[in-house]
């Protein structure tokens, strides 16, 4: 039996799920506080917090994956953004309220909030599917029929059902697993899934949004590929993480392909790739150490 079939063997059997508790936080408390707070009451092994926090027996927190790529300038997003917030002032106009505040003021203030409903309501359904998804693959499999999720939700629930009903349950090897790297000061994360095609391990990271084409994804599924090891909550030892040959985005839309899903491979390449999230991961300690201003007095 090959090393990385033996650690493919172990996650498998391992029985702790990845996700971690909510964290308490201090109002009005300066985040060395909140973390100190965190520390005092961390268990043995991986824990994440709701903010994207990571920390593994005490160490921590590093940041996520998708928290550095946040670093990044994203045009499609800032685009959609302004879209919704132009639809969200037209279909307001007629209504506003201003109890003498000027109109055009409470109108964008209105328009930005009716935009955020919009942008929470598509991460909700994101964050909703990948959990639904985990729990398919851990429940038998009359089980998932029987669950109530949303008028929303569940075409994406059907779609992920169409995409494992293809493979062998033995084809996938582990979801929702927390990754662990020391690399430039740290960062973690979370894969959505290792499963074998064709005899080959694949990474892949689930998507709900209508377009996959970003640059940016190659970059979080070579972070998560090439991080030193996988963590488990309430378990102290790290995995080494697997030799993983291929990476891509399982893109489930209802409404765009037949069978509801389409699995695009995106390839990654360690000094194309990973270098650059590397410096990313740099940049964005950098920011933390210098993103405030110095205040000189007199």
């Amino acid at each position: 039996m090959t090393d990385t079939r033996k650690r493919q063997d172990s996650l498998v059997t391992a029985a702790n799920p990845s996700a971690g508790t909510p964290t308490e936080v201090v109002p009005n408390g300066s985040l060395e506080l909140q973390n100190q707070l965190v520390k005092s009451l961390l268990p043995v092994g991986a824990f994440r917090t709701d903010d994207h926090r990571y920390y593994f027996n005490g160490i921590g927190p590093y940041p996520s994956v998708t928290t550095v790529l946040e670093l990044l300038d994203k045009p499609a997003l800032s685009t959609w953004k302004a879209k919704e917030a132009a639809r969200a002032m037209f279909r307001m106009w007629e209504r506003v309220e201003t109890h003498g505040i000027p109109v055009e003021e409470v109108a964008i203030t209105q328009a930005l909030s009716e935009s955020r409903k919009g942008r929470d309501s598509a991460a909700s359904i994101g964050s909703g599917v990948h959990h639904l998804a985990d729990m398919a693959l851990r429940a038998e499999e009359s089980d998932p029929k029987t669950w109530q999720v949303s008028e929303d939700t569940q075409p994406y629930l059907d779609a992920f059902r169409a995409f494992s009903d293809r493979y062998e349950r033995s084809s996938f090897i582990s979801s929702e697993k927390m990754v662990w790297s020391n690399q430039r000061n740290g960062y973690a994360g979370t894969y959505d899934l290792l499963m074998m095609i064709d005899q080959e391990l694949w990474l892949i990271d689930i998507k709900t949004g209508k377009g996959i084409d970003y640059p940016e994804y190659a970059l979080q599924l070579a972070g998560y590929r090439w991080a030193d090891s996988i963590i488990l909550s309430d378990h102290p030892l790290p995995y080494a993480m697997p030799n993983v040959e291929r990476t891509g985005i399982l893109h489930l839309r209802p409404d765009i392909y037949p069978m509801g899903y389409r699995l695009w491979e995106v390839p990654t390449d360690y000094e194309e790739d990973y270098i650059p999230f590397l410096g990313l991961v740099e940049l964005w300690y950098w920011k933390q150490r210098r993103g405030k201003p110095i205040s000189k007095e007199g």
